[in-house]
């Protein structure tokens, strides 16, 4: 597990910039003890997935419950992707559009981060 520094910009959206991560899957990482955050690569994936997330839950069909950022969004942009267990973490911008710099074999980009509870 280490430290959230490389994910700052996107996890201060949810005031978990301070949280330790953990890669558990090539696009998904356990956020301290209780989240997920999940990259999409497209963001009309992204968009569907939530509707479709939420079309179920109206139905009363149990699903993952996506948790707002502070700001009241379902997601948060992120331009160039989140680092996968080949790369390396690195800031280059911040607040919405995040930007980092891949150096890994991994070469998936992410157009989008969504959180949710564990």
């Amino acid at each position: 597990m280490h430290h959230a520094a490389g994910f700052l910009g996107v996890l201060s959206h949810w005031g978990l910039q301070d949280n330790a991560i953990r890669q558990v899957y090539g696009t998904a990482w356990q956020v301290g003890e209780h989240y997920i955050l999940k990259r999409y690569q497209k963001e009309d994936l992204l968009r569907r997935n939530l509707n479709l997330l939420q079309r179920l839950d109206q139905m009363g069909i149990p699903v993952g419950q996506v948790v707002p950022t502070r700001e009241g969004t379902l997601y948060v942009s992120v331009a160039d992707g989140i680092r996968t267990r080949e790369g390396t973490e690195e800031r280059t911008g911040e607040g919405t559009e995040e930007r980092t710099r891949d150096r890994g074999k991994d070469k998936g980009r992410g157009t989008g981060a969504v959180l949710f509870p564990i």
